[in-house]
């Protein structure tokens, strides 16, 4: 639904703006677009002739109306869902199951209840007309599993938080781990550690330049002693050069002459590409809301492969988390395996039981489980396989001093033995 015009004349938009501010909802999400081209979303507070005002972060902001191009509804789930739906026929049997996927990966990435519900709905419809479609009907069962999980936590009485968490999932594939009752690991990366990963994970051929910082004395020490290893860093001309170029530059020389002992000297600012790729796509949608949650690797539960989850988007929390997926190994394999991606744990762990190669531990030792991903050509196994592919390749030793955490259960005491008895010295003796 659009509430303003185009580049219309001021007037125009104000007499447009000003009929329609009657019909605001305080409720409703709007996105503005300004005459500058930025977009602000915010719940639409007053719509009138003197301009637009939202609430955006609990804050009431104002744009005045010469400020504004357009005000556009923000469409809700179930408007897009509608809005697709509209444009299939009811028997189309390939479309119809391609939205019922959208939905479900909505949700996957969303948690939004919403999303599952109407997938549900839709996956119910087809069933009727569809019966023998194998499509529809597994990814209907992975739906009501979804549902009935989320109807049997909703079922917990208010005084049961604080039970021990009851899922047992392990990595290892062993006996199910019972819940642990210290404290939980606290220890992260510290920021010299996770800025060595960044060092190593950097991608200086890219067309963006990473923004590094490499000090003057950490220059000077290049230059003193690995000089005899690049004509870059001898000669007067050149190392004047040296002294003055991009920190980016300055690293592609360290790492031209392996000087392991100089990278922590070297401060990266940003993301590299890699971590970003991970912060954004696979840490908040995948590693959170799927391994980290807190009756899983998250908690009490996690058994030997423990992640964080707080803060959830922190520098600390996700490098943590990435150093400890790049490390852990267990008998089945590496959770992150750079030289065959879909061997990775990572991805095997999420794949339903007949398509994985090394299975999750069954729902007999882990409770509650269920598969992340449909398959192998599931859009989100093919984007997490896809990043990995694209990782640096040899794994590289950061060099970092860390324990991966853990969580082991105390072993019951064992009674105390007897005391032998003691035999009477012999007289001989």
């Amino acid at each position: 639904m659009r509430y303003a015009c185009t580049c219309s004349p001021v007037v125009a938009m104000l007499a447009v703006m000003f009929l329609l501010a009657s019909h605001a909802s305080a409720q409703e999400q709007v996105v503005v677009q300004t005459q500058d081209g930025r977009s602000i979303t915010g719940e639409l507070i007053s719509q009138d002739a003197s301009g637009v005002t939202l609430r955006i972060a609990g804050i009431a902001t104002t744009f005045a109306a010469e400020q504004v191009k357009s005000v556009d509804k923000v469409k809700t789930l179930t408007d897009i869902y509608n809005d697709k739906k509209a444009q299939l026929k009811a028997d189309d049997l390939d479309g119809r199951y391609k939205l019922a996927q959208w939905l479900y990966d909505q949700w996957g990435s969303t948690r939004d209840d919403k999303a599952l519900d109407l997938a549900d709905r839709e996956l119910a419809d087809l069933a009727k007309q569809f019966p023998d479609d194998t499509r529809v009907s597994r990814l209907r069962d992975v739906v009501l599993a979804r549902l009935k999980l989320r109807a049997d936590n909703a079922s917990k009485t208010p005084t049961q938080p604080n039970t021990p968490p009851t899922n047992t999932q392990q990595t290892t594939g062993e006996n199910p781990a019972q819940p642990y009752e210290g404290d939980l690991p606290t220890k992260m990366l510290e920021p010299e550690q996770w800025n060595l990963i960044k060092v190593y994970e950097a991608d200086l051929s890219s067309r963006s330049k990473p923004a590094v910082t490499v000090t003057r004395e950490t220059r000077q020490q290049l230059i003193t002693q690995y000089a005899d290893q690049s004509e870059q860093l001898r000669g007067q001309q050149n190392q004047t050069k040296v002294l003055a170029m991009p920190g980016w530059q300055v690293l592609g020389l360290m790492f031209d002459v392996k000087a392991r002992d100089l990278y922590a000297k070297a401060t990266i600012h940003d993301d590299p590409p890699a971590l970003r790729q991970f912060r954004v796509n696979i840490h908040q949608r995948y590693v959170l809301s799927y391994c980290a949650t807190s009756d899983c690797h998250g908690g009490a539960s996690a058994g030997s492969f423990f992640l964080f989850r707080n803060p959830p988007n922190a520098e600390q929390t996700v490098y943590t988390n990435f150093y400890i997926l790049n490390e852990f190994a267990n008998k089945d394999g590496s959770m992150i395996d750079r030289n065959d991606k879909d061997r990775s744990l990572l991805l095997q762990y999420g794949l339903p039981a007949a398509d994985a190669t090394t299975p999750h531990p069954g729902k007999d030792r882990v409770p509650g489980w269920l598969p992340r991903f449909r398959n192998k050509q599931d859009p989100e196994y093919q984007a997490i396989g896809n990043w990995i592919g694209d990782l640096w390749r040899p794994t590289p030793d950061y060099g970092i001093e860390y324990p991966l955490p853990t969580l082991k259960t105390p072993e019951p005491e064992k009674p105390a033995e007897p005391a032998p008895a003691t035999t009477p010295p012999s007289p001989d003796m």
